[in-house]
């Protein structure tokens, strides 16, 4: 049976980026706090450096847990972008009307879709690092905007089983 699966995570230099600024913090308060005699600001610059390392420590874990599901099966497209979407999204192939691949080339990455939506006109689902992506048009006339690193084998299951739903209906 063919499929398609893809998982996207976030790139690895978002880490270099974020141990370099808690890197360049440290140094600064340390830096103050040789250099300050009163005992309560040495307690204060304490504080600080401990709640700018939880802080750090937070982002990362986000940073880590951050994917892009996406599976396409004989039936429907299941995605779902953790954390921010835990719950996977179901659409299923008879409510495609229309698909293509195309460049994206916007500074935008994310998850926009459903009620994270705001303000945004063409929902989108996509990965930082991305150059193509999947824009999918629905029966009702709205789109959706799918980034993968894998265009061509996406589109190739996704015509598979398009093909495959027409033969039936």
């Amino acid at each position: 049976m063919r499929y398609f699966n893809e998982i996207q995570k976030l790139p690895g230099w978002i880490y270099i980026v974020i141990g370099s600024s808690f890197v360049t913090v440290l140094i600064l308060i340390l830096n103050q706090y040789t250099n300050t005699s009163s005992p309560s600001e040495k307690e204060e610059l304490l504080i600080v450096l401990v709640a700018i390392f939880i802080l750090e420590a937070l982002s990362i874990l986000l940073i880590s847990n951050t994917k892009q599901e996406v599976t396409i099966d004989a039936n429907e497209i299941r995605y779902r972008y953790l954390p921010l979407k835990i719950k996977e999204v179901q659409i299923p192939i008879s409510k495609i009307k229309n698909y293509d691949c195309i460049n994206y080339n916007n500074v935008k990455y994310g998850y926009r879709a459903g009620r994270f939506n705001f303000f945004v006109k063409t929902p989108y689902i996509t990965m930082i690092g991305i150059s193509k992506a999947i824009k999918l048009t629905f029966t009702d006339n709205s789109n959706l905007i799918i980034g993968t690193k894998k265009p061509e084998e996406f589109i190739r299951v996704l015509n598979h089983y398009k093909n495959r739903y027409h033969e039936v209906n």
